[in-house]
């Protein structure tokens, strides 16, 4: 029996390389626990999902021109600091 990534691992790997915005209304569909999609200074996935606690990484929103903002209410995705 093959030991499978959970549900949203294996969404965001898949999803590598793709911009937030373009996949958005999928991300929200998802139930990430207490992690988050991880994203570039462009707002693209990186394919990890990190917990939103995680050292090193700011919770951060990405405005609907694909910018990225870090802010205390962010909620939609994790940047490395």
């Amino acid at each position: 029996m093959k030991n499978e990534m959970p549900t949203a691992e294996k969404f965001c790997a898949d999803h590598a390389g793709e911009h937030y915005n373009k996949i958005w209304d999928a991300i929200e569909k998802i139930d990430c626990g207490d992690c988050y999609p991880e994203v570039d200074a462009d707002g693209v996935l990186t394919g990890n999902l990190i917990p939103g606690d995680e050292p090193g990484y700011s919770l951060c929103d990405i405005d609907q021109s694909g910018n990225v903002h870090r802010h205390e209410h962010a909620f939609e995705a994790v940047i490395a600091d």
